[in-house]
């Protein structure tokens, strides 16, 4: 459910909350696991988008 959210750029998400918020997020499990799976989506729309070429 929240992986949407690592794929807001930092900058971005960094004027929609709060330090505190940030520095929770950023520290927590669920960040890491969530990037981890991103980064697959990530390499899986690139190999995509290099196929059609």
């Amino acid at each position: 459910m929240l992986i949407p959210i690592v794929g807001v750029t930092e900058k971005d998400l960094k004027t929609i909350i709060t330090p505190g918020q940030w520095d929770a997020w950023s520290k927590s499990n669920e960040f890491s696991n969530c990037m981890s799976y991103w980064s697959g989506i990530e390499q899986n729309h690139a190999s995509r988008v290099r196929d059609k070429q």
